[in-house]
């Protein structure tokens, strides 16, 4: 139980740390925001993200912000640069 606390205190200093843009179009420290309100489920598997809780309305939000090619492109950048800082 501890040392999922330390990897979920590892996994938000570097989400938050982490806040190089790698493409204009978003922002990966909003990104990092975004999953830092799912930490306790990415981490845990639990609780469940109901609709209407900060997880399930920042996956909303990144839904909406990944409409376009070139904001997938740039997540999915982000998204790996943060997978290899792990």
């Amino acid at each position: 139980m501890e040392v999922q606390k330390i990897m979920t205190g590892v996994l938000l200093l570097l989400l938050l740390s982490w806040a190089v843009a790698v493409a204009a179009d978003v922002d990966c420290t909003t990104l990092a925001g975004f999953l830092t309100a799912c930490s306790t489920f990415i981490t845990y598997g639990t609780p469940d993200p109901l609709p209407g809780s900060p997880c399930c309305d920042s996956m909303m939000s990144l839904n909406v912000i990944a409409e376009s090619g070139n904001n997938r492109r740039s997540i999915c950048q982000c998204l790996m640069g943060l997978i290899k800082h792990l």
